[in-house]
């Protein structure tokens, strides 16, 4: 099997005593989606912003992250700024505010070309053009010239895809792609992003707090709360059979037809908790679960992290 084109080992992340992400560790390979799913504040962002060493000047970042052979953490600001963008891209979630207002959206699209490539400002344009038309951007000549008030919400995201796609990254991250977005070009941008994958050998990292978005673009999922993996294997495995606690909870709170959804009861617990951080809001907890932190357990090509597994 290849090598993996990214692979996060103990990854922690500390504001003072505080850890928003302990001991996360993942892999990918190339053409593969790895979704990462969970509530608000389970760490999502935080990990994904430590990938392109974007977390605050006041955090504390510790482990490994492996990108083609190199840990990120541990390489030049001068050579960090080599990747991100160029070969490490990311897809914020609110398009809104991708774009100065000030600026054409087209100069905003090809100025990394322009900048790290060296490329034409006249061939970069053509790209673009080219690009805008295989995300769907319609008149792309003509939005290549529009500022970003006169694009609507789609357009806008379909034109950071855009940049992606024009940089040549190799891997994107998409934190929260779509939630701004409303359900019918939800799923035209998530079909972009696969057709991405599929289409370019690139990988990505999805990031949403919504399972069932999560479930349909990933090839692996990994579910996050308190700032651990609690459980992460292949899609079909995990939504089929989940084993954690947290994952049947989630997967119960996606409304079915002719069902209700069962919402999580409680709310995220603050992360010095001793024990298994979803223990308060377990149906299935037991006194173990309070007093110790539970490890991960290795189960087919299944890890989780619970002491009733």
């Amino acid at each position: 099997m290849q090598e993996p084109i990214l692979t996060v080992k103990n990854l922690s992340v500390s504001f003072s005593d505080k850890k928003v992400v302990d001991s996360v560790s993942f892999s990918i390979h190339r053409k593969e989606v790895l979704g990462i799913v969970g509530e608000s504040g389970s760490g999502k962002t935080m990990t994904a912003l430590s990938i392109l060493r974007l977390t605050p000047p006041n955090s504390k970042v510790e482990g490994e992250i492996i990108f083609e052979g190199r840990d990120i953490l541990k390489i030049p600001e001068k050579e960090i700024d080599k990747i991100r963008g160029k070969k490490i891209s990311l897809i914020l979630q609110n398009p809104h505010s991708a774009f100065n207002p000030v600026l054409k959206v087209g100069y905003q699209v090809i100025e990394p070309l322009i900048i790290h490539n060296r490329t034409p400002k006249s061939e970069a344009k053509k790209m673009a053009v080219n690009v805008f038309r295989s995300v769907g951007i319609p008149e792309p000549e003509i939005r290549f010239n529009s500022y970003p008030h006169e694009l609507s919400g789609g357009m806008k995201q379909r034109a950071v895809i855009s940049i992606s796609i024009l940089s040549g990254a190799e891997l994107i991250i998409a934190d929260e792609p779509t939630t701004a977005l409303d359900p019918t070009i939800q799923s035209q941008i998530l079909k972009i992003l696969r057709n991405l994958v599929d289409s370019k050998s690139i990988s990505m990292i999805f990031i949403s707090h919504d399972i069932s978005v999560v479930a349909w673009i990933s090839d692996k999922i990994a579910v996050m709360y308190g700032g651990w993996i609690v459980e992460m294997g292949e899609t079909y495995e995990v939504l089929h059979n989940p084993l954690h606690p947290y994952t049947k909870a989630l997967i119960a709170s996606i409304p079915h037809q002719g069902e209700k959804a069962k919402p999580i009861p409680g709310s995220p617990l603050d992360i010095h908790w001793k024990g298994c951080r979803f223990a308060k809001r377990c149906p299935l907890a037991q006194s173990i679960c309070f007093e110790q932190t539970p490890q991960d357990k290795y189960i087919n090509r299944r890890k989780v992290k619970c002491f009733l597994v």
